[in-house]
């Protein structure tokens, strides 16, 4: 294992970590926020709000965790059936298709990230600023297409072998 998968490798087990961390946040709010609003009759304003933040920033922060352990989902239903070198080509092709959508979805995180940051844009209830998140997003869409570049040149690598 190299000096990038070793620090890939950390990285992505810290924010897996974080996210992990947001989880028992989310179960905690909702938990607290059943018995104020149940038991108390005094629901809190903003719980939503933030369980949904929580929501996208855990989902985010394990994607490159995910990535680089390959534990996300493979439609290898055509490519198992190929010749290898037929196999090898749709499986660059599909790197590819992964890599440009990682590029513009990463170029539009980066403009609503810089807008929200200059209109100091904030989620109503709660007034957490928005960008914050975005670059959560972002962050993690940038190591997950980093991810995606070792894995192409990893497989180039290997099939030289």
């Amino acid at each position: 294992m190299g000096n990038f998968e070793h620090a890939t490798l950390a990285v992505a087990r810290v924010m897996n970590g974080l996210a992990a961390i947001l989880g028992i946040g989310i179960l905690t709010l909702v938990t607290v926020s059943v018995i104020m609003r149940y038991g108390l009759s005094a629901p809190f304003r903003f719980t939503e709000d933030v369980v949904g933040l929580c929501v996208l920033g855990a989902t985010f922060l394990a994607l490159p965790l995910i990535a680089l352990e390959k534990q996300d989902i493979r439609v290898t239903a055509l490519t198992d059936i190929l010749p290898k070198r037929t196999a090898f080509i749709w499986t660059l092709f599909g790197y590819g298709v992964v890599s440009l959508f990682f590029f513009l979805f990463g170029r539009d995180l980066w403009d609503q990230m810089i807008f929200s940051y200059k209109l100091s844009l904030r989620i109503e209830a709660s007034q957490i600023p928005i960008w914050p998140w975005i670059g959560v997003m972002l962050v993690s869409i940038v190591l997950v297409a980093l991810i995606t570049v070792f894995q192409v040149i990893e497989l180039i690598r290997s099939r030289g072998k």
